[in-house]
């Protein structure tokens, strides 16, 4: 068993994760249509989902009151695997879109506090599915006016890679994306880095 055990292992080829330019993303976001309430939630969902790095089901699973928006440092408290709590900075722009969203939505009531931030159109909360499916539409939208910034096949974990890698190229260190993203492991968020 000794000598099973003192062979190497394999080097295994890390592919970097498929994710969004930042041209992309800018591309992707002029998609909805602010003027049409359901396309403004639409755009606050896939802002939001950036900007925080979040995977779809932390996202679905928002309240209104995990928001910290009145005043600066605005965060976000998202709710991730095996029930970690991590505070995620939002950055204005995306605050400014959220404010718009409740307002629109009428959410900013206390007797609100407890509803899901994001529900579809019979009230419910909106499922990882539904949640692609905004994201898809979207891009296909995008990937019309510009297929080279929009990759070929398009997932909501692309939107966490994106970020991710934008913050690596921002010069962010390793060991704040991967608090940032909610990886108990530093060897998780080093497949960016590589």
């Amino acid at each position: 068993w000794q000598s099973v055990m003192a062979i190497k292992y394999m080097k295994k080829d890390y592919n970097v994760p498929t994710h969004y330019t930042k041209e992309g993303i800018k591309l992707l976001l002029e998609q909805p249509d602010q003027n049409d309430n359901k396309e403004f939630r639409h755009l606050t969902i896939l802002a939001l989902m950036y900007d925080t790095g979040c995977r779809v089901q932390e996202l679905a699973d928002l309240k209104v009151d995990s928001l910290c928006i009145q005043s600066k440092p605005y965060t976000i408290r998202i709710y991730g695997k095996g029930r970690k709590v991590r505070v995620v900075p939002l950055s204005e722009n995306v605050v400014a879109i959220l404010k718009n969203y409740m307002d629109r939505y009428d959410l900013n009531d206390a007797r609100h506090l407890r509803n899901t931030l994001f529900y579809n159109c019979f009230g419910q909360k909106l499922t990882r599915a539904g949640i692609t499916y905004i994201l898809k539409k979207y891009a296909d939208m995008a990937c019309a006016i510009n297929p080279g910034v929009i990759p070929e096949t398009t997932s909501c974990h692309q939107l966490r890679h994106s970020r991710a890698m934008h913050l690596l190229q921002s010069s962010v260190n390793l060991v704040w994306i991967r608090d940032f993203l909610g990886h108990t492991s530093i060897q998780t968020t080093e497949v960016y880095a590589r």
